[in-house]
């Protein structure tokens, strides 16, 4: 008893130049690639863009909204701002927020995922500074996510802002990075 077993043709070559070596599909990239980049430019020309002198953060209205497609995802968010504070004697800060709950417009310092402070050391109204931050956050979903920049003062006296110059342009982005 003879058993044949026959297979379709095919040309290698042909099934070869078929593959799109151009893109990598989302599923196969390694741990640390990136998989998607948000980005959003805020522009010197609108002149200071928020300002608050609360003692506790505010939304400035400026953010940037990422879909993570895989919830093992990190999400690495950067932003890079100009802020301005009308006393050198007080501290003016900036903090990246994760808006969980979009809309309500404040926050305690355990809800900023990451925060910095400038303090200058001069006497005289009004000084500038940049500030640039970085976080890696694991938000654990493959919904929207909204990061946003949230300004406070220390003292009620002084006003902070985003952007006090027209000369800055400031920007936020969120990269979602595949583990």
């Amino acid at each position: 008893m003879t058993v044949r077993i026959t297979k379709p043709e095919f040309n290698l070559r042909e099934k070869l130049s078929e593959l799109d070596f151009d893109r990598v599909p989302i599923q196969k990239m390694p741990a640390g690639s990136v998989v998607q980049v948000k980005y959003h430019f805020i522009d010197a020309g609108s002149g200071s863009t928020h300002n608050s002198n609360s003692t506790t953060y505010n939304d400035t209205g400026e953010h940037v909204l990422i879909s993570p497609r895989f919830s093992t995802s990190k999400v690495l968010v950067s932003l890079g701002v100009q802020i301005y504070s009308t006393s050198s004697q007080y501290h003016s800060y900036v903090a990246i927020v994760r808006d969980n709950n979009i809309g309500t417009g404040s926050h305690t310092n355990n809800n900023a995922l990451f925060h910095s402070s400038a303090l200058w050391e001069s006497s005289g109204p009004g000084q500038a500074g940049n500030i640039s931050q970085q976080f890696l956050d694991s938000p654990n979903t493959t919904n929207q996510v909204k990061y946003s920049i949230y300004v406070k003062s220390d003292n009620s006296s002084n006003t902070t802002y985003i952007n006090g110059s027209t000369y800055s342009d400031a920007y936020i982005m969120a990269m979602e990075i595949k583990q």
